[in-house]
């Protein structure tokens, strides 16, 4: 392959860092050099002759070659790293080693004997090789150490992260990591093929990467991929995927915590901590039969105390919810059931927490042992350390409160106030003080008062390119709602103008952000951010940065600001369900184009389902300057049956949904969809159904954007869709997420 002179004499200057160094001595290594393009798994240096390889683009491994046979990664290289044939082989040390692509790649190969004469011609050439082998001998060191206590889910999350940074710099937002084999990753990270096997089948049925039909790999969570790498890891004997469980369960993203949670089950049946991961997001999603199921699976394995006593006390708080729903006249036997199995796992564990919710469940039944298990619960925190966590503070307040200690608000005050408090953890409490009141324990007024009412909002406003005075208004209004409803959670779009502007209002304070967007980020951001000043950009990068969960499209499709709307308000109903909150819409709303604005047509559909209580505008005197997108495009739900070219279409999802049992009933797989246009009336517009997904049975089937239209109306629908995770398809095109409709199953 011919060179471009300037092009290599720059590369060469820029990877040995010789910007200094003498003509000569770059005019020689430019005349020994030669560009090379390698695919992945390609050996990178074919003989003595070749001297180093300045990497350009791509990644590059350097493997062992143990005796035994098969290769184990030393390091890995990215661009604008040079290395020397002889120091990566090992060749002054008689190891044997062996330089390999890991992705497509594209390097400068320097000979030997140019490499030799331009270190003899400028000490400043032989210097920064020098330092780039010293270099390379410490990376092979750190990187070996770092990894070698981590488990290997962990150990895979650093090398992937680390390739992402080589391959489009460490603040990309691109997360494409190409074709990469399992037998490569598994040399990487020094494992077996059938454990990358095992981990990469769990990453891509719960979303953290999607593998295309041509064997691409994509990073869909990049987020929750670093996270995983940044943890300390579980030691070999530990359950390897705990972490990332558990990081799905703190950021409440329940759906996907169960579906990594059953795949791990799946894989390792005898691990009790799996199967109560899974029951836990199970009883959180309301899918409380199945909770049961996998907690009994999980009595059987005898599981150690810690995994047992958290197990014991889960079925307690199963029963309790299954109590909450019961026919009134029902509810006081199961929770006394629930006080028993509180009962139990405190007999067998001597839990605090077991104690004080067996004291809640009695009392809420009218059973007399309440108060005794209230005080036990007093006397085993008294022989503990001096209670710090939310829970710790929370359970004595509870208890306290039962024994009509009027100590009782000045434990909930410390626990709000606890550092590890979240929104999860605080409707939780929030709940079990609404079942004290509902039985009679104590007023709803005094709930309000114990622990007020947080609220999850969503929210919506205009464009606009500057206006500091429009911007103060906005800010002043958003920080004030949040105050009046305590949000704590809020989901909405990034325009430049007020949506930026709220949300930063909402982070500073304290509240978590869920941004959803309607088509991919960097496409978003042309069309809805740029435009309006590099200001605004950078404000959009920095929120961006700070939110907890992005949402975008999955499938291929145009932006669509309509069906982006629905789910954001759909996710925002579906939060403050989960968190035992109150949903409210806030949206900004201008004069000169009330009727037509998405944020007016937002705040039309949010007031019908939610009620006016409920909906907080907030009218601004701005001038439009977004362009007119012209008249919104309806949207259609449709049901397809799987092998079917029609779809039945609806212009409401319950009409939609009804259809779909309908066709169930003849024992079809029905997929439920949402697509734009008056012209959408085929299989091939809805593209969840296009995509072909192999369910594993026949029944109904829906999308992420069907199930938020879904939930944006509330009541029963808010749990009657259970997550399938990531499901393969026959097209593999985009990454599919699917959710099954439960018929009412509570």
């Amino acid at each position: 392959m011919g060179t471009d002179r300037d092009y290599v004499s720059a590369a060469i200057a820029r990877c040995l860092a010789i910007e200094a160094a003498g003509a000569p001595a770059r005019e020689i290594l430019r005349q020994g050099a030669r560009t090379i393009a390698l695919k992945s798994d390609a050996v990178v240096f074919a003989g003595e002759a070749d001297g180093a390889a300045l990497i350009l683009r791509g990644v590059a491994a350097v493997y062992s070659e143990p005796r035994s046979g098969g290769e184990a990664c030393l390091a890995l290289f990215g661009p604008g790293d040079a290395i020397e044939r002889t120091v990566a082989l090992g060749e002054r040390r008689g190891a044997r080693r062996i330089v390999r692509a890991l992705t497509n790649m594209e390097a400068l190969l320097i000979d030997a004997k140019a490499l030799q004469r331009a270190r003899q011609a400028d000490v400043a050439v032989a210097n920064a090789l020098g330092e780039k082998g010293v270099d390379a001998a410490a990376r092979f060191a750190e990187q070996s150490s770092d990894l070698a206590l981590c488990d290997a889910e962990t150990r895979l999350a650093r090398r992937l992260v680390q390739m992402l940074s080589f391959l489009h710099g460490a603040t990309s937002r691109k997360t494409t990591l190409g074709k990469i084999t399992q037998s490569q990753l598994a040399a990487v990270i020094g494992v077996s093929r059938k454990r990358i096997n095992t981990i990469l089948a769990m990453w891509f049925r719960s979303g953290l990467l999607f593998q295309d039909r041509s064997g691409v790999i994509d990073v869909l969570d990049a987020r929750r991929l670093s996270a995983i790498a940044d943890s300390e890891g579980a030691l070999d004997d530990a359950p390897q995927f705990l972490g990332s469980i558990d990081h799905l369960l703190d950021a409440g993203l329940n759906d996907e915590a169960k579906t990594l949670a059953l795949e791990a089950v799946e894989r390792e049946p005898r691990e009790a901590a799996y199967h109560h991961r899974a029951a836990l997001a199970a009883a959180r999603l309301g899918q409380l039969s199945e909770a049961l199921d996998l907690i009994a699976a999980a009595d059987k394995l005898k599981p150690p105390p810690d995994i047992g006593e958290m197990i014991a006390g889960l079925k307690g708080r199963v029963l309790k919810n299954m109590a909450d729903g019961a026919d009134p006249s029902a509810r006081s036997e199961i929770y006394a059931q629930a006080g028993e199995a509180y009962a139990a796992a405190y007999e067998s564990y001597n839990g605090v927490y077991s104690a004080v919710n067996a004291a809640a469940c009695f009392a809420i039944a009218g059973d007399g042992r309440a108060g005794g298990f209230a005080a036990r619960s007093l006397g085993a925190q008294a022989g503990e350390d001096a209670p710090q966590t939310y829970y710790e503070l929370a359970s004595i307040g509870e208890a306290r409160l039962l024994q009509n200690d009027l100590s009782a608000p000045e434990w909930f005050v410390a626990a709000l106030a606890a550092p590890d408090a979240t929104a999860a953890k605080t409707g939780a409490t929030r709940g079990q003080l609404k079942r004290f009141a509902a039985a009679g324990v104590l007023t709803p007024e005094r709930v309000d008062a114990l622990v007020p009412q947080s609220a999850v909002a969503c929210f919506s406003g205009p464009v606009f390119a500057e206006d500091p005075g429009a911007e103060t208004g906005i800010a002043r209004w958003a920080k004030a709602t949040l105050e009046d409803n305590r949000i704590v959670h809020a989901v909405g779009s990034l325009a430049a103008g007020a949506d930026i502007v709220i949300a930063e209002t909402f982070l500073d304070a304290g509240a978590e952000i869920t941004a959803v967007f309607p088509c991919a980020v960097e496409e978003f951001a042309a069309i809805s951010v740029r435009p309006y000043g590099d200001a605004w950009a950078r404000r959009f990068e920095a929120v961006l940065a700070r939110c907890v969960q992005t949402r975008a499209p999955a499938a291929p499709s145009a932006a669509d600001y309509e069906r982006a709307a629905v789910v954001a308000m759909g996710a925002a109903r579906k939060y403050a369900h989960d968190l035992n909150a109150r949903a409210v819409g806030l949206f900004a709303l201008r004069d000169d184009c009330r009727g037509r604005s998405l944020s007016a047509r937002m705040g039309d559909l949010w007031r019908s389902f939610a009620g006016e209580t409920d909906t907080i505008t907030l009218e601004t005197e701005l001038a439009s300057t977004s362009p007119d997108r012209g008249p919104s495009r309806p949207l259609r739900f449709g049901a397809v049956a799987l092998g079917s070219e029609a779809a039945a279409v609806f212009d409401d999802p319950l009409e939609a949904l009804r259809a779909a049992e309908a066709l169930d009933a003849d024992a079809a797989t029905v997929v439920l969809d949402i697509a734009s246009g008056d012209d959408a009336r085929f299989a091939a517009d809805f593209p969840y159904a296009a995509v072909k997904p192999l369910a594993p049975a026949t029944g109904v089937l829906a999308s992420p954007e069907f199930c938020a239209a879904v939930w944006l109306r509330g009541g029963r629908a808010l749990t009657e869709f259970t997550t399938l995770g990531f499901v393969p398809t026959e097209l593999r095109t985009f990454p599919c997420q699917l959710y099954a409709w439960r018929r009412g199953e509570m």
